[in-house]
């Protein structure tokens, strides 16, 4: 199975809830961070506003945009799946890989 190409696009959070965030993009696409990643990205110290500009890279799968990595801009930035995994795509093992934005 051939690898996705990963993508990087710009938004803005539009809402936030403890279980669903929904990020809008510059075209008016809603992508909701939602479930595991939503809960992964919470327990590194992922707390948006509404109106916050985020970058999201990640990849399109089955129509629907699964994502990577959130950076909230001149915030904090969570990797939650790698580019290539051992054993395919699949969620950090560790929670040493979430970083500080410089």
């Amino acid at each position: 199975m051939q690898p996705a190409e990963w993508l990087t696009i710009q938004g803005t959070v539009s809402s936030v809830a403890v279980d669903l965030v929904e990020i809008e993009t510059a075209d008016g696409e809603i992508i909701p961070f939602e479930g595991r990643p939503l809960s992964f990205a919470q327990e590194q110290g992922f707390s948006p506003d509404e109106g916050d500009a985020v970058t999201l890279s990640g990849f399109d799968e089955d129509g629907e945009f699964k994502i990577g990595q959130i950076a909230l801009d001149g915030g904090i930035s969570i990797t939650l799946r790698r580019r290539r995994w051992p054993t395919g795509l699949g969620w950090p093992r560790s929670r040493g890989m979430s970083e500080q934005a410089t």
